[in-house]
């Protein structure tokens, strides 16, 4: 007995058993693993823009335009200080210099070049140093990539093939976006970047569409007619590609978070390239005529490769407002019911100020959505119709301005 009472058992210690069973050493190289997962993981840029095939017609002109261009955060470009607050006084000319270094130095931090990605057609193309290729065969890896990007940049128009690729890009990367919103509602919804997509298309899914009045046949088409466009028969893939892009659009969840647009471009020339080529190397080689196609009285929807690549470069620089809010027949005509209408939350409201503007006292206001000036406009139903009346037919034809529209327009808004 008295030898069983001198026997002490020492039971291992919980950093002993996991030394014992290798515990330790597993979570740390799983969290090796992690870390270097994340640092692996592309991370989202706003001032990264894909192009399919960068080494195309269309191709090289966008890229060309959009790799030189700066890019500047819209977020930060109003935290550089005015130069008209600057004081020029002899006593403060060593601050001054250090403050125009100080702000040399911020606008280095905001501003870069886009960053283009983009696909090739042929695997021997030498792109500009500043471009990056990327191939599409590593789907997951593809994938990933585009993920990374602010804007993708589809052209259908010279290589049909891309129609498959484009729709299943647009599929996976709604199902990932999905997925994210799924998982954390108000942390897709408040932290997760706008993406955008855009589709260049062809004028050939307009082709052949009716006048829109048989009396008038110069009379345009506008965007608003883009549900009654019919195809050409050789052209039904690219307009079924566009339906699934403007599709996107009716995805609730999706809303804030992807944006799509559909560019129907007509017959693009310029820089000595494109369709029309050889009609203008036949010209400058005088050859005796030119082609005419058909009776020669059909009118040829052309556009210069460079104002193409423009409209893409405006697009990218006028991006959506963050703050929108439209007042209309004096309403709001109170911070309460602005903040009611615009659902400001209390809880990002800055600290408390105080404002004394013609006896008006405003408290608990957001200052980041006020506006400098703000204009009251009140207008009768009488006022609003004769002003529409007395508008030229011209000014009117591509708007919205028929009486049931009008009429419907100022039941919602009125108050």
């Amino acid at each position: 007995m008295d030898s069983k009472q001198n026997i002490s058992v020492t039971e291992p210690s919980a950093d002993t058993l996991d030394d014992l069973f290798g515990f330790k050493a597993a979570q740390k190289r799983q969290k090796d693993r992690d870390l270097t997962t994340e640092n692996m993981k592309p991370h989202f840029k706003p001032w990264r823009v894909f192009i399919n095939n960068i080494d195309s017609y269309h191709g090289k002109i966008l890229t060309d335009v959009l790799s030189d261009t700066m890019y500047i955060d819209p977020l930060t470009i109003d935290t550089l200080p005015d130069e008209e607050d600057e004081e020029f006084e002899d006593e403060y000319v060593k601050e001054e210099e250090m403050g125009k270094e100080d702000r040399s130095s911020k606008g280095a931090k905001i501003s870069r070049k886009y960053e283009v990605i983009g696909t090739v057609l042929d695997s021997k193309y030498i792109c500009p140093e500043n471009v990056t290729v990327i191939s599409s065969l590593d789907k997951d890896l593809f994938l990933s990539e585009l993920m990374t990007c602010d804007t993708i940049i589809y052209d259908i128009t010279q290589e049909p093939s891309q129609i498959k690729e484009i729709c299943w890009v647009l599929k996976e990367i709604v199902r990932a976006l999905e997925s994210m919103e799924k998982k954390s509602p108000k942390a897709f919804k408040r932290d997760e970047p706008i993406r955008h997509i855009i589709l260049i298309s062809t004028i050939m899914t307009w082709a052949l569409m009716k006048p829109l009045d048989p009396a008038d046949p110069e009379l345009p088409f506008t965007e608003a007619d883009y549900r009654k466009r019919k195809p050409h028969p050789n052209y039904k893939e690219h307009i079924r590609c566009e339906r699934e892009i403007v599709a996107v659009k009716k995805i609730a969840n999706l809303k804030s978070q992807l944006k799509t647009l559909v560019v129907c471009c007509g017959i693009t020339y310029g820089e000595e390239e494109g369709p029309l080529h050889y009609l203008f190397k036949m010209a400058w080689q005088n050859a005796p005529s030119l082609p005419i196609f058909g009776k020669g009285q059909n009118k040829i929807p052309l556009l210069h490769v460079r104002d193409l690549a423009a409209l893409f470069l405006n697009r990218l620089k006028s991006k959506d407002c963050l703050n929108q809010g439209y007042v209309m027949d004096g309403h709001p005509k109170t911070i309460e019911q602005a903040r009611k209408l615009f659902l400001i939350n209390k809880q990002n409201l800055e600290e408390e100020e105080e404002f004394e503007d013609n006896n008006i006292e405003l408290r608990n206001t957001n200052i980041a959505i006020l506006p400098e000036l703000v204009v009251v406009l009140e207008a009768s139903d009488e006022f609003l119709k004769e002003r529409i009346i007395n508008l030229s037919e011209k000014e009117i034809q591509n708007t919205h301005y028929t009486e049931e529209h009008m009429l419907r327009r100022m039941r919602e808004y009125r108050y």
